[in-house]
């Protein structure tokens, strides 16, 4: 069987018209990447979204992205909303020692009131998504 993730980039202009819409796909499902592939493709889809946003400067709206249907790493470990699956943490949790990306870039994000701080946002948790894949990476 094969499985697809898509983030669906959608967002509105001010006078409320649809701007622009992305899919970003891949296989396998998230549940079964590894914890760097989980890290590297939730990079990627903020990567998408800071694109998005250099690339739409009239929209003023974040793009919809809920975690737990477009986060690689919500899909592999979140399980209740604790962050957590079969005892294993998100290596968000374990960065951040919370139990929810609301304390991260990801909160300012969907906070924020004008373009220039949607597209800031965005490229900060991609890059602490980032940092965190160098802190999976060092424990080898």
């Amino acid at each position: 069987m094969k499985f697809w993730v898509e983030i669906l980039i959608e967002s509105e202009s001010e006078d409320g018209e649809l701007a622009s819409r992305g899919v970003l796909q891949h296989d396998p499902f998230p549940s079964r990447f590894t914890v760097k592939q989980a890290i590297a493709w939730s990079a990627k889809k903020w990567l998408v979204i800071a694109d998005f946003h250099r690339d739409h400067p009239e929209v003023f709206s974040a793009v919809w992205n809920c975690g737990n249907f477009s986060c690689a790493l919500c899909e592999k470990f979140d399980q209740e909303d604790t962050c957590e699956r079969s005892g294993r943490r998100c290596p968000i949790f374990k960065h951040t020692g919370r139990d929810s990306c609301a304390y991260t870039p990801f909160g300012d994000y969907i906070n924020a009131q004008n373009q220039k701080d949607l597209r800031s946002h965005a490229l900060s948790m991609y890059n602490l998504l980032n940092l965190i894949y160098q802190e999976e990476e060092n424990k080898k």
